[in-house]
């Protein structure tokens, strides 16, 4: 009885904290936007599954990780931009020339796929089918890059409100529409255009509430010598930036082409089905979870604070709540999904079973990752990713050369987890490190 008005204070305190807090208000928005799209998404997949075929939706994963691959980059980064400039001025030449990026290489990718690199793509990644989807591409990374700088543009701004509501927007439209693709029996075609249509759709109420009052003042500030002195000034970001950004993008898209390469469109489908519903507790946690913790860490390094204290705390936090979430998939995992997408779908549950631990581990990681960013470590964080990249590469050919999918995944998935335990304990040892030289600075705290 004695532990209820504490726990109730602890609460109320919370709750005037969450208030009270700029940071965790944004956040907590975002979040929600961010948590109700994803809970349409997992909504609808099941309808998915049964009015499509693996073979066509694994059409729609290469479609959609060839996309995300060139339009994550297609801006050169430089939307990240628009948020660090100083001058408003110069974050409007930034916006135009992200989008000048974003239009040039659309036209590039979409001249490349016109002179004959179709064939030729869909021929590597295994799949003859994939060439009549192909020509959506650049409309996707065109999609794509209008979010990059509409979004960036709002959060110079500070305004989150018009970003959730795009979070919640996209994933309402692409849903229906995909639903009613499957019913209309449009296939692969249908999949896609629906994806696009829900980017544009929710792209353009971004736009309508972020970028339409400051529109005049944007277009005032589109001339030439700006741009090239934008692009002079923020040149790191498309040398160095973009890089990174690409080796994490084709980090988590490897799978696709690898599998569909040695096993077919089917394999790439189930395999789609299987991230698409893990990563959501993975998305919603990262967003909602990485900003509060970040800022946290860095308030307590910046007041010679210990920070491994809170960083083992949070890390087994968050390894309790990955237990409670994946543990059923990893013992249940073909049950599981044989119950909700369908007796055609048990091989995915395969699948599943072995993500389930690998996305245990990216839970886990998120304090580590803060650790990284408040001690100044990204290179010793870039080094591993590109290791990461390198062995993942090297264990899912190999794999998938000599044995089954099953162990392909299984393979790929363990890698994946040791380099993120590896990770962990390095960033245990970076914190530890750093609370011993507080600790030899001012003995007495």
């Amino acid at each position: 009885m004695k532990n209820e008005p504490f726990s109730k204070s602890r609460l109320q305190l919370l709750l005037v904290q969450v208030k009270s807090s700029p940071l965790l208000r944004r956040v907590g928005l975002l979040g929600v936007g961010v948590a109700a799209g994803q809970a349409i998404t997992l909504a609808t997949s099941p309808i998915l599954t049964r009015l499509f075929a693996p073979e066509t939706l694994g059409l729609f994963g290469l479609f959609t990780s060839l996309s995300f691959l060139i339009g994550n980059v297609s801006s050169l980064r430089y939307d990240l931009g628009i948020v660090l400039a100083q001058e408003r001025r110069m974050a409007a030449a930034l916006w135009s020339l992200s989008l000048t990026c974003v239009l040039v290489i659309s036209v590039a990718v979409a001249l490349l796929l016109s002179v004959g690199f179709a064939p030729a793509l869909s021929e590597i990644m295994g799949a003859d089918d994939l060439i009549s989807i192909l020509p959506w591409v650049p409309l996707q990374v065109v999609s794509i890059g209008i979010f990059l700088g509409a979004s960036q543009w709002a959060t110079r701004k500070k305004e989150y409100k018009p970003q959730a509501q795009y979070q919640f927007a996209r994933a309402a439209l692409v849903a229906s529409l995909q639903v009613v693709a499957g019913y209309l029996s449009l296939g692969a075609h249908g999949l896609v255009a629906a994806q696009i249509v829900g980017f544009l759709g929710a792209a353009v109420i971004l736009l309508h509430t972020s970028i339409r009052p400051d529109w005049s003042y944007i277009v005032s500030s589109f001339s030439l010598p700006r741009i090239k002195a934008a692009a002079r000034k923020y040149r790191a970001l498309p040398q160095y930036t973009a890089p990174q950004e690409l080796i994490t993008s084709l980090t988590q898209n490897l799978p696709y082409f690898i599998l569909g390469s040695f096993f077919g469109t089917a394999v790439v489908g189930f395999y789609w089905l299987t991230i698409r519903t893990m990563q959501l507790p993975i998305n919603f946690m990262s967003q909602a979870v990485r900003q509060v913790l970040l800022q946290h860490t860095a308030s307590l390094r910046n007041k010679k604070r210990t920070i491994l204290p809170n960083t083992l705390k949070m890390t087994a936090a968050l390894a309790c709540l990955g237990a409670i979430i994946f543990t059923p998939i990893i013992f249940w995992g073909p049950l599981i999904f044989s119950h909700f997408f369908g007796d055609d779908w048990h091989e995915a549950g395969l699948y599943a079973s072995w993500v389930a631990v690998w996305m245990l581990t990216v839970l886990s990681k998120i304090p580590s990752w803060c650790i990284f960013h408040v001690l100044g470590k990204q290179r010793l964080q870039f080094v591993f990713e590109a290791f990461m990249f390198v062995s993942q590469f090297t264990a899912l050919t190999f794999f998938s050369l000599f044995y089954s999918p099953v162990v392909a995944i299984a393979g790929y998935t363990s890698v994946c987890a040791i380099f993120n335990i590896a990770i962990i304990a390095t960033a245990f040892g970076l914190a530890w490190k750093e609370d011993r030289n507080i600790r030899c600075v001012s003995p007495s705290s």
